[in-house]
């Protein structure tokens, strides 16, 4: 009685190899076919290795040549923005620490010197003079990234826009019983082809 189960349930799953073979494939015309053929992923790298953007615009994607540039534009901003603040609370803090104190003057006193129009003193000037410079440091390093994301972007694309899609790669799949320690479990098979 389990036999005949089994056979019926391998008859139920069974469906004619034609039915099972999934096709979605896009047909490229042989223009289209031979300029994604001339991309090569290694020359697209080094294009934007060289000047951010040239790897995109060879790839094709020339919209994206904005986008990078108004990225380096921003980093650059915050860049110039916090070296001017750091030079600013240096020379303060340089001018405060340096203050030679006068006779008669308290030597605990504290020192203060005029930044951006305001009095501040010395233990805020130190703090200002650090984090203006970690942060520009941190803009540097952010921009150096953007530049190696923009060479990865271009690379990637370069290899996906090469991908073979044609129909000599497909995949096939069909419901398959499976045997276990309990009895056959309905499955399914996928199998891939590569034809030359």
């Amino acid at each position: 009685m389990a036999r005949d189960n089994n056979a019926m349930l391998v008859d139920s799953l069974a469906v004619d190899d034609e039915d099972s073979v999934a096709t979605d494939t896009v047909q490229l015309s042989a223009k289209v076919n031979e300029e994604i053929r001339k991309i090569v992923p290694k020359r697209a790298a080094l294009l934007s290795l060289a000047l951010p953007g040239l790897g995109q615009i060879y790839n094709g994607q020339k919209w994206k040549v904005p986008v990078i540039y108004a990225g380096f534009g921003t980093f650059g901003f915050f860049i110039v923005d916090l070296t001017t603040k750091y030079k600013a609370f240096l020379a303060g803090y340089t001018e405060a620490y340096s203050k030679p104190v006068a006779v008669g003057e308290d030597p605990n006193r504290v020192k203060v010197a005029i930044v951006y129009g305001q009095s501040r003193p010395l233990n805020y000037l130190k703090s200002s003079v650090d984090y203006f410079r970690r942060w520009r440091d941190y803009n540097i390093i952010f921009t150096a990234l953007f530049w190696g994301l923009n060479v990865v972007d271009a690379n990637v694309t370069a290899h996906l826009k090469t991908f073979d899609l044609s129909d000599s790669l497909t995949l096939k799949y069909e419901p398959t019983v499976l045997p276990s320690l309990s009895g056959p479990v309905p499955g399914i098979r996928l199998t891939m082809n590569f034809k030359k």
